[in-house]
């Protein structure tokens, strides 16, 4: 029998009371069960957010005890904490020491893997093992000289610092055994490049209940303020200072240095060792395993003041002392910084109390929220911050599984990740008098096929994905036809009765078209004044583009005005408020402190210049169909004010002066036949004479 079944009954799931040590903590036992729960219904990997420092290790251990595992393969992101998590595996101290485990329970057979496996025989020897740890470089057939494993040579596979796992070489991995159950960890489910973390996301404990329940201490932030002196020198000389009062207090708390360059770390070395008693050693990827091995060493036994890192001790090391950090280089991206704020906010060091972040102040913002400012309260805005992200996350997660496909489509359902998609935001709104239903449709071209169609029903919205055989215009040789795709998203917000159509191929009468097909009853336009209602609580608008429409018929003045430049909406003049109507617009301003542009035009659409995923797009409509329904009234507080948006009316009133048509009349120049006496004649609708009749309130056309 193997090992972790052998041993299923052995485990004791017991949760920990305040203030001791044995047990599981909250995140620990709630994440545990959460994955034994998954995979009694679920074959898809499961995903727990749990905070650096919280003990995924253990949760990891425990989950191959709860599955009953054969063969576990355990993947980490570097060679330190691989051999971390493989000491740990063959010791099993995560779990007897907090009395999951009895002392006298027999490990594991365990094997780090450090060299690439090359043959099927080293595939085959890993047979004789319970847990095998590895990084990708090693097991990943995503790299040269790695052989193909056996079928099902694992049933279990322990990711750790899960983020990585959309990386092509990780991918690889989880690909090869697709019959395994996999578990992926991490504090920050979500990446810089936006690549998808492929799994369901089963589990989410935040940093504020970890600091509630005393996972994490407290954050301080100590800034080193702008002088005449070298902004590294003062950086060193603060570090020193904090470092020297945590060793009075008798705490052993130890320096990280964080620098972005390898180049840049031995300057940082010179002007610790030129201005600073502290004793410092250069730790990165340059040096060599028994190297950085010796320096954490000294580091831990009191040898090392500090070390100087770049991107070394950031993620996955287990280093209790590091309790203070000296950033020369602050990340830039918030993903990163959760990771390191994280490793350093633990309180797993009974002598260590709070951990200590020492940096200019500066500008870098994540989410609009300037981290390097004097005072900041660190712990509320790093909880903030890290719960914002991972809700919107898990929300674009649990919106995309809602989509369902509704007939047989040449595009199985799952095969197309909807969380790559991520078009330029720019919709038609249509006003529905009756009911929506996507099952009806689409009316395509006869060149369009269509490739998916997916409703998710709660969220009102369907997407659908075309493709279009298409010819260049100077040949009809079947060598040069190419075939395009297309993507539209319909999102019908009940409460407003409004339709929002996206179009990647930017096409009015393609949005009108799908409008109709799923809509029962009356589709229309949008007025100019209620599209507008869009700049709603934006602040500090400016405008680039504004669109004017002459309103002045009979002379010989053009139609229409565009002006253009960094400030066109100080060009407009309250004279052509006299002679203009708004048009379009284009323009940015703040939302709640961050930077947003926005546009609209008479034509009801709406742009944003920017790409969301498909969820995100579905908000953001939402949150424009609850401005445009909104009973108040759009003030820019620019000259643009002075361009009327006209007004709605239910009938037409007696004093009319003039018609025009309709701005589609202008773009695509309709034929017109018209059969009088016999005589034929055949010309542009724009070259009729119109004269306007009025008749019981009602205009006719002569």
């Amino acid at each position: 029998m193997a090992y972790f079944d052998s041993h299923y009954n052995d485990v004791k799931l017991v949760q920990s009371e305040p203030h001791q040590v044995l047990g599981f903590r909250n995140a620990q036992i709630g994440a545990i069960h959460a994955i034994a729960a998954h995979f009694t219904v679920e074959d898809r990997p499961a995903i727990a957010v749990l905070p650096t420092g919280s003990g995924k290790t253990a949760v990891l251990m425990a989950s191959a005890f709860l599955l009953r595992a054969k063969r576990v393969l355990v993947i980490t992101p570097s060679v330190l904490v691989r051999d971390q998590i493989s000491h740990k595996f063959c010791e099993l101290d995560p779990l007897k020491n907090i009395g999951a485990l009895l002392p006298d329970i027999p490990c594991p057979k365990v094997l780090t893997v450090k060299s690439k496996l090359n043959s099927v025989d080293k595939w085959l020897e890993l047979q004789k093992y319970d847990v095998i740890v590895s990084t990708p470089n090693c097991i990943s057939t995503g790299f040269d000289n790695v052989c193909s494993p056996p079928d099902n040579i694992f049933d279990l596979i322990l990711v750790d610092e899960a983020h990585h796992s959309p990386a092509i070489t990780w991918q690889a991995i989880l690909d090869q055994f697709p019959n395994s159950k996999k578990i992926l960890v991490t504090a920050t489910p979500f990446r810089h490049d936006r690549k998808e973390l492929k799994g369901k996301f089963i589990y989410s404990y935040s940093i504020r209940q970890a600091h509630k329940d005393g996972i994490y201490g407290d954050i301080e932030y100590v800034p080193v303020p702008p002088s005449n002196i070298d902004e590294d020198v003062a950086i060193a000389s603060k570090a020193e200072k904090v470092i020297k009062k945590e060793r009075d207090s008798g705490r052993a708390s130890v320096l990280l240095i964080r620098t972005d360059q390898k180049k840049r770390a031995k300057e940082l070395l010179r002007i610790y060792e030129e201005n600073t008693s502290l004793k410092v050693k250069c730790v990165d990827s340059s040096y060599s395993e028994k190297y950085v091995q010796t320096a954490l060493s000294e580091l831990e036994n009191g040898q090392l003041d500090g070390v100087i890192c770049v991107d070394m001790l950031g993620e996955g090391v287990d280093f209790p002392q590091l309790k203070v950090a000296a950033l020369h280089r602050p990340h830039k991206s918030l993903e990163i910084t959760l990771q390191f704020i994280g490793r350093f906010a633990r309180t797993n060091d009974p002598n260590v109390k709070s951990a200590k972040f020492i940096a200019v102040p500066n500008d870098i913002k994540f989410e609009a929220e300037r981290m390097y400012k004097d005072r900041s309260a660190w712990i509320e805005l790093v909880s903030k911050l890290s719960e914002a992200r991972i809700e919107q996350e898990q929300r674009v997660y649990n919106v995309l599984d809602g989509f369902k496909q509704t007939e047989n489509l040449p595009v199985e359902s799952g095969e197309i990740s909807l969380y790559a998609f991520r078009p330029y935001f720019r919709v038609m709104v249509f006003n529905v008098n009756g009911t929506v239903d996507y099952q009806n449709g689409p009316s395509l071209p006869s060149n369009f096929n269509l490739i998916d169609k997916e409703i998710n029903e709660e969220e009102s919205t369907c997407i659908i994905v075309t493709s279009e055989d298409a010819y260049p215009l100077w040949t009809r040789h079947e060598y040069f036809m190419t075939t395009s795709y297309h993507l539209a998203v319909l999102y019908y917000h009940s409460e407003s009765n409004l339709l929002f159509v996206y179009s990647s191929l930017k096409s009015d009468e393609l949005c009108r078209e799908f409008a109709k097909t799923v809509v029962h009853g009356a589709v229309t336009s949008v007025p100019l004044n209620e599209i507008s209602k869009v700049l709603l609580d934006l602040n500090n608008l400016k405008f680039f583009n504004v669109g004017m429409r002459n309103r002045a018929h009979g002379n010989r003045q053009e139609s229409y005005r565009i002006l253009a430049g960094g400030n066109a909406d100080q060009a407009v003049s309250e004279m052509d408020g006299h002679l203009y109507n708004q048009g379009h617009v284009f323009g940015k301003g703040e939302d709640n402190g961050i930077n947003a542009t926005i546009g609209y035009s008479s034509s009801s659409k709406i742009w944003v210049n920017q790409q969301f995923q498909i969820p995100n797009l579905i908000d953001k409509c939402a949150d424009f169909a609850m401005k445009i329904m909104s009973d108040r009234d759009p003030k820019t507080y620019t000259q643009l004010d002075y361009l009327s948006k006209g007004r709605t009316v239910d009938q037409y009133p007696d004093d009319i002066a003039a018609i025009d048509w309709n701005y589609r009349v202008y773009q695509s120049l309709p034929r017109c036949i018209v059969v009088q006496d016999g005589y034929r004649d055949e010309s542009n609708l724009l070259d009729f004479t119109i004269k306007l009749i009025k008749v019981d309130a009602r205009i006719q056309y002569r």
